[in-house]
């Protein structure tokens, strides 16, 4: 046998360092199992409740007025009415912005926030702009 080949058997012999103390749920009694598991449903619950709470602070934020001086004259270059100026406008005219520029994670993105399941290619015209094409999925996920 080859050292490589018995460096890694070593290897998985030896315990990761700093789990060498714990002690697998296999050979922990039933109730000290119940206990651990109570704990982990309990922990999971506070998360998910703040998880949720964070989600709607932001739904909030994203609906509340645009305040950005900057971000207000790009919308109303860009023909947005004053109505409509809100911190989540503000937020998809900078993504559309990086989105033309070629950004690639910024294309998907905008792809699947309008409801478009996949970008099929994207090409450049050579006047500069850029062509997006898109792949447009029906509830079924069917094209």
């Amino acid at each position: 046998m080859s050292e490589e080949k018995e460096s890694k058997i070593q290897a998985k012999k030896e315990p990761i360092k700093g789990q060498e103390n714990l002690i697998p749920s296999s050979e922990r009694s039933l109730d000290e199992v119940r206990a651990n598991g109570k704990k982990g449903g309990i922990k999971s619950g506070i998360v998910r409740r703040k998880k949720k709470n964070l989600r709607e602070t932001l739904a909030m934020l994203m609906e509340m007025p645009a305040c950005d001086k900057d971000s207000i004259e790009a919308m109303k270059k860009n023909g947005v009415e004053d109505d409509d100026m809100t911190n989540a406008t503000m937020v998809g005219l900078a993504l559309m912005t990086k989105a033309k520029k070629g950004n690639v994670p910024a294309q998907r993105l905008l792809a699947e926030m309008v409801g478009e399941n996949e970008v099929q290619g994207v090409t450049k015209i050579p006047n500069g702009s850029i062509n997006i094409n898109f792949v447009k999925h029906d509830e079924a996920g069917e094209e």
